[in-house]
């Protein structure tokens, strides 16, 4: 996404001075290679955390914030 706003060059160096270099030690980064259990898991707990976020954004509603002016 960087390299898409600012070009190729600025994601190189910030990939450079964040020294990322990702080699997980698990292929469990799509819910085809993480297998149903744990993609069932990941789910839930998306879910409970969208649940708790949805509270909050209603109950900051009911006192007019995020209401255009």
């Amino acid at each position: 996404m960087l390299a898409q706003l600012m070009g190729e060059d600025v994601a190189k160096l910030t990939q450079l001075m964040l020294e990322y270099a990702p080699a997980p030690p698990f292929d469990a980064g799509t819910p085809e290679t993480a297998g149903p259990e744990l993609t069932d898991m990941a789910r839930a707990g998306n879910k409970a955390v969208n649940d708790e976020m949805a509270a909050v954004a209603e109950k900051l509603a009911s006192k007019g914030w995020g209401r255009a002016a």
